[in-house]
């Protein structure tokens, strides 16, 4: 119910989003690391951590609902408050710094642009001037499906959920070769994993004193 690979990370359940806050305090007090990092990063993506409702149509959550919510026994302590706070801003920079504009030349070259001219098919050369002129103009583009789309905003909660996003739009539509859509494909997984990685750092989960730091802010 609680797997911690990536690939299940972009479709949650809806158990898993409702309960991330029990089956933190379960995995910790039952040593389940891989539950519990699956269980923060419910957290981070979901509004309010989860502790209270929120509503872009309400201007403020009232103190009767947040001292409801922190007298539940499913209540998160101070300190994964803060730790989630922290690891929601890191998240987000990561991603923007990832979504704001289309990888570089430098970071993702076109295969086709690697072979020499000579030894370049007939098919390989238009298919090498239609990418080179997607590429050019791949700022227009990446503008209009990625910064200006939902994309973008549902990426600041969820950067791993974004980044497959990203993987699932149909690049070659706008003129990109196979190996360029391939290439990218493969510096966002890459990404995913990269940052996921990161979590264990940002959690804490790599310290045992963490969980005894949470108790004593209980």
């Amino acid at each position: 119910m609680w797997p911690s690979d990536l690939a299940s990370l972009s479709q949650p359940t809806v158990d898993q989003q409702a309960y991330a806050k029990e089956a933190l305090e379960l995995a910790r007090v039952c040593g389940l690391p891989g539950v519990r990092k699956r269980a923060y990063y419910e957290l981070v993506c979901t509004h309010g951590f989860g502790q209270v409702a929120t509503d872009d149509n309400v201007e403020c959550v009232d103190d009767a609902a947040l001292e409801l919510q922190s007298g539940s026994k499913s209540a998160l302590s101070h300190a994964d408050i803060y730790r989630l706070v922290a690891t929601r801003e890191r998240l987000q920079r990561a991603w923007v710094n990832l979504a704001r504009a289309p990888p570089a030349p430098s970071v993702v070259p076109c295969p086709l642009g690697q072979i020499p001219q000579q030894n370049l098919e007939p098919t390989q050369k238009a298919l090498l001037e239609k990418c080179v002129a997607a590429r050019n103009n791949s700022h227009q583009w990446w503008m209009e499906q990625v910064v200006q789309a939902p994309l973008f905003q549902d990426g600041l909660l969820d950067p791993l959920s974004g980044l497959q996003g990203l993987m699932d739009i149909e690049w070659q539509e706008h003129g990109l070769c196979v190996g360029c859509v391939g290439a990218r494909k493969e510096f966002w997984e890459a990404e995913m994993g990269k940052i996921w990685g990161k979590l264990d750092l940002w959690l804490g989960l790599a310290s045992p004193a963490e969980d005894r730091k949470d108790e004593k802010t209980k």
